[in-house]
């Protein structure tokens, strides 16, 4: 792992830290864990807990009532209408 370059993605002088990877390319791949120590009279004791979390999304099947509106159909026949002619007597002014 010499003369090898990493990339730091956190770092502080903190007791807890975490880290948060959205970006599905960081996600794939071998990690390295590296520590350094600024320290140099006294060691450092660590506790290291690497916890990878996949969310996966599940589908599945399910069934619906689909309501279809049909409209009413209705035929009605007409017949030719009947004219009749009376003749009324009226009085003429």
């Amino acid at each position: 792992m010499a003369n090898t370059e990493y990339k730091c993605w956190d770092k502080g002088k903190g007791v807890a830290g975490y880290k948060k990877f959205l970006d599905q390319s960081l996600c794939q791949g071998k990690f390295y864990i590296l520590l350094h120590n600024d320290n140099n009279v006294v060691g450092i004791n660590v506790g290291i807990k690497v916890i990878a979390i996949v969310e996966t999304n599940v589908y599945e099947n399910k069934n619906y009532i689909e309501t279809k509106i049909n409209p009413v159909k209705e035929k009605k026949i007409f017949k030719e209408p009947s004219i009749f002619l009376k003749k009324v007597l009226v009085q003429a002014d």
